[in-house]
């Protein structure tokens, strides 16, 4: 896009970047907007379904765990930003999940939420910020719909057995 053009159309590069990112992390906001069909489930099968939906939706946008890891690093206007617009949502409905799983009895009450909610979300967007380790080591395209599948069955197994309480 010419400048004169980008200026046309965006106030400053600020603006220009946050509607870069707003096309990407919209579909972020109509999955959560789904969460009506989540309150249906259980909490834990809610929770499955949303850590696979986000897996999902990193899988289509490969940038997005990239950008906010590199954003997340330091205080700034943009991480406030993305924090504000699209990273709090999605944590409070894993906190609600998770409390209401505690709640049940299903879900552990001696794990603080705060640091499994960060066990999620990391977990969920390692496969895509590591692309390049990911292929070199393993040949794995973290592209392709089976390792993002296989990638989505590990994680939720992984977490779910540390996380669910023991019913024997």
């Amino acid at each position: 896009m010419a400048q004169p053009l980008m200026h046309y159309y965006f106030s400053s590069k600020d603006e220009l970047w946050r509607a870069a990112v707003a096309k990407a992390f919209n579909e972020m906001l109509v999955h959560q907007e789904m969460i009506k069909e989540l309150r249906e489930l259980d909490p834990v099968s809610g929770l499955r379904l949303l850590v696979i939906r986000h897996i999902s939706f990193l899988a289509r946008h490969p940038s997005v765990a990239p950008l906010i890891a590199g954003e997340s690093q330091f205080t700034s206007d943009r991480i406030a930003w993305l924090t504000d617009t699209y990273i709090a949502p999605l944590e409070n409905h894993l906190v609600e999940l998770i409390r209401l799983g505690q709640k049940e009895g299903r879900i552990r009450g001696d794990l603080p939420i705060p640091h499994v909610v960060r066990f999620i979300v990391g977990g969920a967007s390692a496969l895509f910020t590591y692309a390049a380790p990911m292929k070199q080591i393993y040949d794995i395209d973290t592209a392709d719909d089976d390792a993002v599948d296989t990638y989505a069955r590990v994680t939720t197994e992984l977490l779910f057995s540390g996380m669910l309480v023991d019913e024997t």
